[in-house]
């Protein structure tokens, strides 16, 4: 008796992605979303502060923070909504730190006492360094008392600022995606 042929193996069709709709455009510049008047409007807590020349930040001009300041804030000129993905840039270093060494600081966002985004490490060095704190808020915040805080450690030599920006990038946006230190 012969043997039964089995059916032919169709292989399944081939199906190709359909490709993502196009990213509308972003319209304008970052600097558009910027929802601070971007500069060097810092407000320090504590003992002395100086305008300084910085020729390699924009505007070139900084502020010197002296002595045992915990506490330096940049106001944010409108309110924030809940939800809003906010990236904070500041152009910091700590001129008279030794070389290979750092000087530990907090960049954040707060309104009043509570933290709009959670406050990022960094470690200043001697050079100037463009460097990012973002998150998403999770509340309503209103303009006035929501500011950009740097907190600084007790005892450290001094500490320069530069100008600040910090952009409103809207709901839409993953913070994991933009940039870090």
């Amino acid at each position: 008796m012969p043997l039964p042929i089995p059916p032919p193996v169709v292989p399944p069709p081939i199906v190709q992605a359909t490709p993502a709709p196009p990213r509308a455009p972003l319209t304008g510049t970052l600097l558009d979303r910027a929802i601070n008047v971007p500069g060097i409007d810092w407000r320090v807590d504590g003992p002395a502060a100086a305008r300084v020349r910085a020729d390699t930040v924009p505007g070139h001009a900084a502020v010197r923070v002296e002595g045992a300041a915990a506490r330096v804030t940049a106001p944010i000129a409108r309110p924030v909504a809940a939800g809003t993905v906010l990236l904070v840039a500041v152009y910091a270093r700590a001129p008279d730190q030794g070389l290979g060494h750092s000087v530990p600081v907090t960049i954040g966002v707060a309104a009043g006492d509570a933290d709009a985004i959670a406050p990022t490490p960094v470690a200043l060095g001697r050079g100037w360094k463009l460097w990012y704190a973002a998150g998403r808020t999770r509340a309503d915040h209103p303009a006035g008392p929501t500011e950009v805080v740097v907190r600084l450690p007790g005892e450290r030599p001094a500490v320069e600022l530069g100008p600040v920006y910090v952009l409103d990038l809207g709901p839409g946006i993953d913070p994991a995606s933009l940039p870090r230190n």
